[in-house]
């Protein structure tokens, strides 16, 4: 992968994501490398600290509340359409559309046979 993103038929593409809660303050948006680069930040130490102490700015979800997809470098996601991609998550499950880091797609134009399953490593311990 080159070191600035996917890049396919002329379109570099990268990694956008989505966290939905309720939350005490706002969150800056961002968008990833690739799927290796986001687990290498959720699964850090300093995150993982984090996220231990999540109930404590965050209720708990029953449905799918984070979502990823690939979109052209330089595109920034409306809220409207994440809120999308995680309710389609929700209805269909992981499609290339929206998927989770456990069960992931690579970047348009890449040939798949489904879905891509992450590393037993990758699971979050909290």
């Amino acid at each position: 992968m080159p070191r600035d993103g996917w890049q396919h038929g002329g379109v570099e593409y990268v990694l956008a994501q989505v966290n939905v809660a309720r939350l005490r303050a706002p969150l800056d948006r961002s968008v990833w490398e690739s799927v290796e680069a986001l687990a290498g930040f959720v699964y850090s130490g300093a995150h993982r600290q984090v996220l231990q102490r999540r109930r404590r700015w965050f209720e708990r979800m029953a449905e799918a509340y984070t979502a990823l997809w690939w979109i052209p470098r330089g595109h920034v996601p409306a809220t409207q359409e994440a809120e999308d991609r995680v309710l389609h998550l929700r209805e269909f499950g992981a499609t290339p559309y929206a998927f989770t880091l456990k069960e992931h797609f690579p970047p348009p134009d890449v040939a798949s046979s489904g879905p891509l399953r992450s590393p037993e490593e990758w699971t979050c311990p909290v």
